[in-house]
C-alpha cells in the first residue's frame, strides 16, 4: 500500500511525499471491536488513534481502553502521518449491536 495514491476528501494523495495529513479524513467501521467497550460508547465520542510500531496495529482508544481496530485504504497514510507525529482522533458516528461506525480525522 505504500506509495499508492488514493482520494482523501477530494485531495489527491500519492505516498510518502506531498501529502498533507489534516486533511485525511474518512468513515470506517471498527474491526474486532471488543464488546465491553462498544458498551460504554455512544454516537459523537471521540476515540483516539493510536499506532503500535514497528508493524502493530492502528487502534480506536476510548478511555485507554482499546475498542476496536482501524484497517482501511488509507491505513498507511494513517501510519507515516502519526510517526510524522500528526494525532488522529475516530469521531463514533454510529453503533449498531456489534458495529461501530467512526469518522478518523486530523485532531
Amino acid at each position: 500500500m505504500s506509495g499508492s495514491g488514493g482520494i482523501v476528501r477530494g485531495r489527491k494523495t500519492g505516498g510518502s511525499s506531498g501529502n498533507d495529513c489534516s486533511d485525511i479524513s474518512f468513515e470506517t467501521n471498527l474491526f474486532s471491536p471488543d464488546p465491553s467497550v462498544l458498551s460504554l460508547i455512544k454516537k459523537g465520542d471521540i476515540l483516539s488513534i493510536e499506532y503500535t510500531p514497528p508493524k502493530g496495529p492502528l487502534t480506536a482508544i476510548y478511555k485507554g481502553k482499546i475498542a476496536g481496530t482501524v484497517i482501511h485504504k488509507f491505513s498507511a497514510q494513517l501510519i507515516v502521518c502519526i510517526v510524522a507525529g500528526v494525532k488522529f482522533i475516530g469521531v463514533v458516528k454510529a453503533i449498531s449491536g456489534g458495529s461501530c461506525t467512526i469518522q478518523i480525522k486530523a485532531k
